[in-house]
C-alpha cells in the first residue's frame, strides 16, 4: 500500500501488528471492545477525537504526522456519518422579523462592530425578560448574513428548561444524522469545525448549566461566532457582554416627549391596534407616565398600548402606577415569574368573561403553541372565543395558523390555576396528545417518512408535557398509547439524548411494580427503550446497567407479563447490547428468544423486526447462511405489509453477500 492510498484503519492495523498485538490487546490499551477495534481497522467505525489522541499517545506519533492521520480519520467520519448534509428536518436558518427596531440603534451598531472584530467570538446580550433581547439579536443576525459563508442560524431555548436536552436541540437545528458510536457533543463539534457561521442562542438562561459547551465550541470551530441572549451573564472568559436596559423615556418636564424611543414604541403599537389613535397633550403626558413607571421596558409598553381600545391612556397610567411595587418586587424569595409585568396581566384578566378565563387557563397547558383542533378538544374553545382573546393581545396566531400565549401572559395565568383545575386540564391535554401520537403509529410503521416525523416534531413540546404528566400520575393507559411511536420518533429523528431522559422518568414512575402490578410492563418497556437510546448515545455502560435491571425484573416475573410484545422488545434490545459488548455467543442465544416472543405476538410488524435484527446479529457472528434466511423472511413479510423496510433489508443482505464472498 502506498503512502497516498493508506486509510486510517489500515494505519491502525499496521501499527498494531508492528507491536505484535491482537485486536483484543489493542482494545484493552484503548479501553474499547475487540469488536470496536475490528470495525476501526475496517474503516467501519468513526474514530472519536479522544480515541485518535489515545492512539497518537500509544504509538508516539510525531506531531508533523498527526495532521495527516487526522485527515484520514475525518474521511472515515464523513463517509459513515455524512453529517455535513442536513436532513429535511433541519430548521430554517433565521426567521424574518417584521417589527421595527425602535430605540436600539446604538446597541445595534455596537453589536455589529463587536461581531466584526476577530477576537469577539461570543457576544451575549443580557438583560431582564421583556427588554427586547431576542428582537435585537434577530435584527443583528439579518445584518450579519453577508459576513458568514455558511449563514446565520437560530437556536431557541425558550421552551427548554432542562439542560439535558440542550445538545439534542443543537443536533436537530443542524439536521445532523447522529450515530451511536460517538457522543453528540463530539459530533456537533466535528460538524462545525470548518463552518463559517453565526449562531444565535436565544433564552440561554434556561440552559445556563451547559455554558461550558460554548467554550469547547469556540476552541474547536475557529470560524464560528455566537450571539447569545440571556437574563444572566454566562461568566465565560471568552464572553463579550452587551447589557440591555429599558428604552429611553422622557421625564415630566420634557417638551419633546414624542421623540423618545419608549413613547414612539407605545404609539407605534397602539396604531397597529387602532389606526385612528390620536395623541394629544393629555395622552402624551399619560404615555410619558406609563413609560416612566415601566422604566422603558419594551414588553410592558407594548402590553400597555394594547389596551388603548379598552382603557384611556390616563386610566392605564393610573393602573400601572398603583401597582408598581409588584413590577419591581424587592423580596428575594419571590419566584422570578412574579417579578414581571404582572399588573398588565391582572388588568387583562379582570376584563375577561368567566368563559374566556376558563378557556385561557386550559390553553395555558399547551407548550410550543397549539392548533384550533387541539384548543377545541382540550379547552372546549371555539374560533369566536379564540378570536376575542387575540383581540385582547392574550393570544397570538402565527402565519401557520398555530396559536401562542406569550410567556409573560402564561406566567400570570399559571398563577390563577387551582391544583384541581390544573389536573383536570392536564388529563384532557394528555388524552388528546396520546391519541394524536397513537394514531400516527401505523403510519410510522408502514411509511416512516420525513413528513410523519415532522408531524410529531411539530407537537413535540406538547407531547413532552403530556409524557411528564402521565409519568407523574402513573397513567398506564396513556403510556400504552404513546410510548411506541414516541420511541420510534426519538430513534429516527436522532433525539437519543432527550428520549433517554424521557424514558428514565418513566422508569422512575413505574418502578413500584411490586405494589402496583400493572406497572410491571411499562417498567420493562421503559428500561428497554432507555437502554437502547443510551446505547445510541454511545453510553454503553449505562445501557448495560439498565438492561441488567430489566433482566432481573424479567427473570422473576416472566409469568406475570401478559403482552408478548413486552418480552419481544426486552429480548431484542438485550440482543443489541450483547453484540455491543462483544458477547456474541450470548447474542446468538438471545435470537431464539427474540423470534419466539415475536411469533407469540402474531403481529407481522414484530415478526418482521425479529427476522431483520436476528439477521443482523447473525452477520456479526459470521453465520452468513442463517443470516440470509432471516433477511429473506423479513423481505417476504415486509412485502406483505407493504411497508418502508425492504430497501433497508436488501441493503443489509447485500452486506452479507459481500462478506460471505
Amino acid at each position: 500500500m502506498t503512502f497516498n492510498s493508506q486509510s486510517f484503519g489500515s494505519w491502525v492495523k499496521s501499527r498494531r501488528k508492528q507491536r505484535g498485538w491482537t485486536q483484543a490487546e489493542l482494545g484493552g490499551e484503548l479501553g474499547y471492545a475487540e469488536v470496536t477495534v475490528r470495525k476501526l481497522e475496517a474503516n467501519e467505525y468513526p474514530p472519536p477525537v479522544r480515541l485518535i489522541e489515545s492512539l497518537f499517545e500509544i504509538y508516539q506519533v510525531p506531531v508533523e504526522e498527526q495532521q495527516r492521520l487526522k485527515s484520514l480519520a475525518q474521511r472515515v467520519k464523513r463517509r459513515i456519518n455524512s453529517p455535513s448534509q442536513p436532513s429535511d428536518t433541519s430548521h430554517a436558518t433565521l426567521p424574518m422579523s417584521s417589527l421595527k427596531l425602535i430605540g436600539r440603534e446604538d446597541e445595534f451598531q455596537r453589536a455589529n462592530e463587536l461581531l466584526n472584530q476577530v477576537d469577539c467570538r461570543l457576544l451575549s446580550i443580557i438583560g431582564l425578560g421583556g427588554v427586547g433581547k431576542t428582537q435585537l439579536a434577530l435584527q443583528i443576525g439579518q445584518q450579519q448574513r453577508g459576513s458568514f459563508k455558511d449563514g446565520v442560524r437560530l437556536i431557541s431555548f425558550v421552551s427548554l428548561n432542562i439542560s439535558d436536552y440542550m445538545l439534542s436541540l443543537w443536533a436537530e437545528t443542524f439536521g445532523l444524522r447522529l450515530n451511536g458510536y460517538e457522543t453528540i457533543e463530539n459530533q456537533i463539534l466535528d460538524f462545525l469545525v470548518d463552518k463559517k457561521l453565526l449562531i444565535i442562542l436565544d433564552s440561554f438562561e434556561n440552559v445556563l448549566a451547559s455554558s461550558k459547551f460554548l467554550s469547547l465550541l469556540i476552541q474547536h470551530a475557529p470560524q464560528v461566532k455566537l450571539l447569545v441572549t440571556s437574563r444572566e451573564r454566562l461568566n465565560l472568559s471568552q464572553e463579550w457582554s452587551l447589557p440591555l436596559f429599558g428604552l429611553k423615556y422622557p421625564d415630566a418636564k420634557s417638551r419633546d416627549a414624542l421623540n423618545f424611543p419608549a413613547v414612539k414604541l407605545f404609539i407605534d403599537t397602539a396604531r397597529r391596534i387602532r389606526s385612528d389613535f390620536h395623541v394629544g397633550e393629555t395622552e402624551a403626558q399619560a404615555i410619558t407616565n406609563i413609560c416612566s413607571t415601566l422604566a422603558g421596558m419594551p414588553l410592558g409598553i407594548e402590553m400597555a398600548a394594547s389596551w388603548v381600545g379598552v382603557l384611556s391612556c390616563q386610566e392605564l397610567a393610573d393602573l400601572v402606577r398603583h401597582h408598581v411595587q409588584i413590577l419591581e418586587h424587592r423580596h428575594y424569595d419571590v419566584p422570578d415569574r412574579h417579578k414581571t409585568m404582572r399588573t398588565i396581566f391582572e388588568a387583562s384578566w379582570q376584563q375577561l368573561t368567566p368563559n374566556q378565563q376558563t378557556i385561557l387557563q386550559a390553553c395555558s397547558l399547551f407548550k410550543g403553541g397549539f392548533t384550533l383542533e387541539a384548543a377545541i378538544s382540550v379547552a372546549d374553545a371555539s374560533p369566536k372565543i379564540l378570536a376575542s382573546l387575540q383581540d385582547k393581545f392574550l393570544l397570538l396566531r402565527d402565519t401557520s395558523g398555530r396559536y401562542h400565549i406569550h410567556d409573560m401572559v402564561y406566567q400570570f395565568i399559571d398563577n390563577t390555576l387551582s391544583e384541581e383545575d390544573r389536573q383536570a386540564y392536564s388529563a384532557k391535554h394528555c388524552a388528546y396528545f396520546s391519541d394524536y401520537v397513537s394514531c400516527l403509529n401505523p403510519q410510522l410503521q408502514k411509511y416512516l417518512t420525513i413528513t410523519s416525523l415532522k408531524v410529531i416534531a411539530m407537537e413535540i413540546e406538547n407531547i413532552r408535557q403530556a409524557w411528564l404528566w402521565l409519568c407523574g400520575q402513573q397513567k398506564i393507559d396513556f403510556f400504552n398509547r404513546i410510548w411506541e411511536p414516541l420511541f420510534t420518533y426519538y430513534n429516527q429523528a436522532n433525539g437519543f439524548e432527550e428520549g433517554e431522559s424521557m424514558f428514565e422518568l418513566a422508569v422512575q414512575a413505574f418502578s413500584e411494580f411490586q405494589t402496583k402490578l400493572e406497572s410491571l410492563e411499562p417498567l420493562l418497556l421503559s428500561l428497554s427503550v432507555q437502554a437502547f437510546l443510551a446505547w445510541r448515545l454511545g453510553d454503553v455502560p449505562k445501557a448495560v446497567q439498565q438492561i441488567n435491571k430489566m433482566d432481573t425484573v424479567l427473570a422473576s416475573n416472566t409469568n406475570l407479563i401478559l403482552k408478548p410484545y413486552v418480552r419481544f422488545y426486552s429480548y431484542l434490545i438485550n440482543g443489541f447490547l450483547l453484540v455491543a459488548q462483544g458477547k456474541l455467543e450470548k447474542a446468538l442465544e438471545a435470537t431464539r428468544d427474540i423470534l419466539a416472543s415475536a411469533n407469540e405476538t402474531a403481529v407481522n410488524w414484530y415478526i418482521l423486526q425479529a427476522h431483520f435484527h436476528t439477521g443482523r446479529i447473525l452477520v456479526i457472528t459470521g453465520s452468513f447462511d442463517a443470516a440470509l434466511y432471516h433477511l429473506d423472511e423479513a423481505v417476504r413479510i415486509d412485502r406483505i405489509l407493504d411497508s418502508w423496510g425492504t430497501p433497508y433489508i436488501l441493503t443489509e443482505k447485500g452486506y452479507v453477500l459481500e462478506a460471505a464472498g
